[in-house]
This record gives C-alpha cells, structure tokens and sequence, in this order.
C-alpha cells in the first residue's frame, strides 16, 4: 500500500500519543495564522465517523477517523480484518464504501475513492517539542487548543502527553500543529502519564 508524504511519521505518532484532559487556553489560538485556522476549520469534512457493526447493523463499536487520501481513512479504531464496517463522513450524506481495512501503525480503513472530500493536509510528527501549541475540533467544530506537555516511553516507544479535552467522541480525530497540519491523533489512556 502506498501511503502519503509523511504519514508513517504521522501514523507513528498517532499510536503512541497519551492524553489527559486539562484545561485549554485561548490564548493559544491567537498563535494561529489565518491560512492555519482555516485549514483546520475546513478539515471537519474530511472527519469521518467509522462503526464496527454486527450483523444486525448494530453498532459495536465506534471512532473518528480522517481522509489521509481520497481513498485511505486512518482511525483509532481497532478493526479486525473479518469485522463489518460503516463509514460516514460529518459534512456528506449517505455511507461510504469500505473497500478493506487493516493496520498499518495504526488502523486503516481503504474506501471508493471520494472526490467530493478532500485529505487533510500531514504535517511531521517529528517537529513536534515539549510546550507546543496544538490544536483539535471539538463537538461542535470549534477550535480546541492545548499543548504537548510532556513525553515518556510506553512500550518502549516515545509518547507524548498533551492537554487537550479527549473522549470517546473524539478519539481517533486529527491533532493540528500552529501550521494546520495533521501530526497525530488521540489515543486515550486511562491514567495520565507524567514525563519521568
């Protein structure tokens, strides 16, 4: 499978990033340029939702996901090859087509190509340094801001904590850097993780 510019780095990340809740700042958003706001706030169409359902189309379980490109979502969900999926994205009707899904890093979903949504622009994961800005969309898709505050190593990878609002509504959503970019997204752990 051949993946975007700079998404292993992003993909890397994605797995491995630990979050607890905190307050955010607005003071933060204040750092962002306008082309950066607007990259973010038109990301929310390239948000999509993805189900595993049974075979009653009950959903089973559920994360965010994102178009990395117009025909490869990359999600938080844990999906097992045999597992039946439904994708829908926030800003379009109707389900999309899943085509295959599988982990690569991080899980995938492969879909009918969509024309009509755009992928969002990868930043690197690897510029990413303790007391950076980051940025999220909220429920409601507004501009959710915090910062990396600290890293550890949870199974023997570097991780890093950030303070942004995680739930399960968001899990799996595109974490922005001051440029807009994509350079991760949220994996909740249950307890907060402090650097040593």
């Amino acid at each position: 499978m051949k993946w975007p510019r700079h998404s292993v780095k992003l993909i890397q990340f994605a797995t491995i990033v630990a979050l607890c809740a905190s307050a955010t700042s607005s003071q933060d958003l204040k750092e962002l340029d306008p082309a950066a706001t607007g990259r973010i706030e038109l990301s929310r169409a390239s948000i999509v939702t993805v189900n595993v359902v049974d075979q009653r189309n009950e959903t089973l379980s559920q994360a965010v996901g994102f178009l990395i490109r117009r025909d490869l979502i990359a999600t938080d969900l844990e999906i097992d090859r045999n597992s039946r999926l439904q994708v829908t994205a926030v800003t379009k009707a109707g389900a999309i087509k899943v085509i295959s899904s599988g982990n690569y890093f991080l899980p995938y979903v492969l879909v009918e190509t969509q024309a009509e949504l755009s992928p969002l622009s990868l930043g690197d994961s690897e510029r990413v340094a303790l007391n950076e800005p980051v940025y999220m969309l909220n429920d409601s898709g507004k501009i959710v801001s915090g910062r990396i505050t600290g890293n550890t190593m949870i199974k023997n990878t570097r991780a890093f904590s950030m303070s942004l609002p995680i739930d399960a509504n968001n899990k799996g959503a595109p974490v922005f850097d001051r440029y807009g970019e994509v350079i991760g997204s949220p994996q909740k752990i249950p307890t907060c993780r402090t650097p040593v």
